[in-house]
């Protein structure tokens, strides 16, 4: 006869006989210590603060993903207008801080703009290099750059 007891990575309630968790795929997920005999009154109280343990320990890991990566996004702006500075020759050239001001106050608002972002702050590093080095290359996105920042103003 199959037992319940806790996961040993989510703490949800799985079969003694199950091969992995189906809440979060866990291979070998019973944890035979939580198991209580279903004779002993306790044992429900005991299984679900153990859950609640496991799902409140969840919550934190999640809580500080979500903050170190703010913290990251925060300090890769700080410093990452890499192309436009390449093209302009100054961080605080006047369209940089256009193109900045565009990325903090629009893109950052939506799905589609964050994920370009991070694609840029791949990408960026090794695009201003190009950028730095080829004047002709220069040349030719400072048109657009301007153009795009007439636009935004």
């Amino acid at each position: 006869m199959a037992r319940l007891g806790a996961c040993k990575t989510c703490g949800e309630e799985v079969s003694d006989e199950a091969r992995f968790c189906p809440h979060c795929g866990q291979p070998d997920p019973f944890d035979f210590a939580a198991w209580q005999d279903k004779n002993d009154p306790t044992w429900r109280e005991r299984l679900k603060k153990q859950w609640e343990e496991a799902r409140e320990k969840r919550a934190d890991e999640d809580k500080k993903r979500g903050e170190e990566a703010r913290k990251r996004e925060i300090e890769a702006s700080k410093s990452s207008c890499f192309v436009a500075t390449a093209v302009y020759g100054s961080y605080e050239h006047p369209s940089v801080i256009v193109l900045r001001r565009f990325r903090d106050d629009k893109l950052r608002r939506r799905a589609a703009g964050r994920f370009l972002i991070l694609f840029y702050y791949r990408c960026g590093p090794w695009l201003a290099n190009v950028v730095a080095t080829r004047t002709s290359l220069r040349r030719i996105l400072k048109v657009a750059l301007d153009s795009f920042v007439h636009l935004l103003k």
